[in-house]
């Protein structure tokens, strides 16, 4: 018996190409056949995606008020999320 390698490629991998893929061989003389199903997980950089307006209006609240920001971002896998007060403005 010889070993052989059936290779899937995908290439410029995107986010919309991870999930489920499926390879199966079929065997020519008899038609039996026989499959094998893997995950494919594509990795991707954080990415904050923060609205224009957010980014240079800022949020204004009143004093003695709570404030909360909403950051939308997406990355695989989820990164370590933290927040801090820059030291670059100060008004």
């Amino acid at each position: 018996m010889t070993a052989h390698d059936a290779i899937l490629t995908v290439r410029r991998a995107e986010r919309h190409d991870a999930g489920f893929y499926r390879v199966t061989l079929r065997d020519v003389t008899s038609n039996a056949t026989c499959s094998a199903e893997t995950r494919v997980s594509v990795q991707t950089l954080p990415r904050i995606t923060l609205a224009h307006r957010m980014r240079t209006d800022g949020v204004a609240v009143t004093c003695g008020e709570d404030v909360s920001v909403k950051v939308p971002f997406t990355a695989n896998p989820p990164p370590e999320v933290s927040a801090a007060r820059s030291k670059l403005a100060s008004f």
